[in-house]
Parts: structure tokens; C-alpha cells; sequence
């Protein structure tokens, strides 16, 4: 009978698809437990800890233009948990603040974090990768904002969240990394564009490409990206569809089918690598020497 097998990746590989693994969950969180999306539960975090703010500084704290931050505040003040006021000392500025509407529906999204922390345990050594970023990352041309750090006693201090030993350290900490995978989804997704491919697809291109000789099947690479059966096929297709992939069907198991990278998706993934690995440590400063815990969510 035929096991599962995990296979390690590297430690920026392993983030990568558990970044998306995170923000998909982090999503569907948002969704289900506040009704919001993932950008509008970003502003009521950033909202709750920086209030009184112009519209542009959060925009540029989330790494987003003004006219998409806009239709986004519309939202939120149409649900009456952001509502607007007027400068002190400047009458035609308008700033945002968070309702009481509001700052209930922060305390609800951080603890929503703390639970989310229980499926995708954070290494400690990424509790102390605090280097803000701004600027253009050299060589890609990938213009990036400042980054925002959140802290856990300001969390608990902004939120009023009930005392529990690690609350607001799990909070910062999830907040922070989701924060990070939100700003640089962008850039790997023009690289995967590139060789015409969505980011879930270039996710399991480049888990393959750590078995370049190998061949791996699909319930090894649901385990490795812990990823479900659907998001494998669906990247599987993708794949299979641009020429990157050869597959094959078990002469023992009809139903056990592996994957082997053909040339061309061996090239495609050499020809983005350099550019991968230059994007991932200008986000994500640190990471490269630490890997993720497992489990990771299906």
C-alpha cells in the first residue's frame, strides 16, 4: 500500500506556497467570520491601531493606489464600521476612524487571527524580521511601499481584547507576515505571468522543479504544498496546458498518476529563478534561512 510521502522544499519555496496557502485561509476567515474581504479587514486592523488618518496613508501602508482604497472605504462605510471626521487644525481634511460597529469587528477579526494561528504555526526566529521596506527593489523594477509593522501591545492596548498569555504576539505576528504576502503577490504573480502561468500553477512548477528527475505524484505534492486534491488538478491543468508538464498513470494503480517536468518547463523555470529569489528576500528579509512548520492547511 502506497504512503503518502513529504518531500522538503527550500525554505523560499516552502514560504511561498504557504503564503498563499495562508492568504487563501486568511480570505476565507475574513469572509465567513466578519464579511469582508481581505483588504477591507487589513484597513480595520490598520484603521484600529492608527486611527484619525488620511485616506492616502493607508493607502500606501497597504501597498495600494487611492482609487482602489476608495471604492474599498465605501464599502466599509456603507456597513457603518468606518466613518469619517474632520482634522483639528484643518477643516478640509478628511480623516478616517473606525465606528464602535468597527472596533467590534476588530476584536472579532484579531481573535479570528489567533485561531488562524492554530492551523499555520509561524517559526519564532520570524518573530524578530522587522526591517521596513521601502524604495525599488534593484534589478526588478518592483516598486514597493513601506511596510507596516504591527505590534502586540498596541493591539492590545487599540483592541481591548480579553487577556490571554500570546494573544497579541500571535496577532501581530500573522498580521504582519499576511501583510507582507499581501504587498508581494503582485510581483510573483508578473513572474509567473511571464511564462504565462497564474501563481498556483507557478506554486507547484517550482515544488517540481526541487524533483527535476522524479516522478512525483500528486497526493506527494498535496502533502508537500498542503494543498487539496482540486488545487493541485486545477494547477496541474495549467500546467499541462503551456507544455510543462509529462504525466504518467501506475502500471500497478491505475488511479496513482505522477508528474515529471518536460524540458520546456524545466526552462521556463531556470529563466525566472533569479528574478524569484531577488523578490522574495527584497519582501521577505530573513526568510530564506528559516522554513516553515509543518502542518500546513488543505
Amino acid at each position: 500500500m502506497n504512503t503518502t510521502a513529504y518531500y522538503p522544499l527550500s525554505n523560499r519555496n516552502a514560504w511561498l506556497a504557504f503564503g498563499y496557502s495562508f492568504t487563501c485561509e486568511a480570505e476565507r476567515m475574513a469572509k465567513a467570520d466578519c464579511g469582508l474581504n481581505l483588504l477591507d479587514a487589513h484597513l480595520v486592523m490598520l484603521a484600529a491601531l492608527h486611527p484619525h488618518q488620511h485616506l492616502s496613508h493607508y493607502a500606501y501602508l497597504l501597498g495600494v493606489s487611492k482609487n482602489t482604497l476608495t471604492s474599498c472605504v465605501k464599502r466599509l462605510r456603507r456597513k457603518k464600521v468606518l466613518q469619517r471626521t474632520v482634522a483639528a487644525n484643518d477643516k478640509r481634511c478628511a480623516l478616517l476612524c473606525l465606528t464602535e460597529k468597527g472596533h467590534t469587528l476588530a476584536g472579532e477579526l484579531a481573535l479570528a487571527c489567533v485561531r488562524l494561528s492554530r492551523s499555520f504555526p509561524l517559526p519564532r526566529a520570524t518573530r524578530v524580521q522587522t526591517v521596513p521596506l521601502s524604495g525599488t527593489i534593484p534589478s526588478v523594477g518592483v516598486r514597493m511601499p513601506g511596510a507596516h509593522i504591527l505590534s502586540g501591545a498596541h493591539l492590545r492596548a487599540s483592541l481591548n481584547l480579553p487577556q490571554q498569555p500570546g494573544t497579541y504576539a500571535q496577532v501581530a505576528e500573522l498580521m504582519r507576515f499576511a501583510h507582507q504576502v499581501l504587498l508581494a503577490q503582485p510581483a510573483f504573480e508578473a513572474i509567473a505571468k511571464d511564462i504565462r502561468l497564474a501563481l498556483l500553477p507557478f506554486i507547484v512548477l517550482k515544488a517540481l522543479g526541487e524533483r527535476p528527475k522524479e516522478l512525483v505524484r500528486n497526493v506527494d505534492i498535496e502533502s508537500t504544498l498542503g494543498f487539496s486534491k482540486p488545487l493541485v488538478s486545477k494547477a496541474k491543468a495549467g500546467l499541462n496546458s503551456n507544455g510543462y508538464l509529462v504525466n504518467f498513470i501506475s502500471e500497478n494503480d491505475r488511479r496513482s498518476r505522477f508528474a515529471l517536468l518536460s524540458p520546456a518547463g524545466n526552462k521556463a523555470l531556470a529563466c525566472t529563478q533569479q528574478r524569484f529569489d531577488q523578490i522574495f528576500d527584497a519582501f521577505f528579509p530573513g526568510y530564506a534561512r528559516i522554513a516553515p512548520r509543518k502542518p500546513m492547511v488543505k
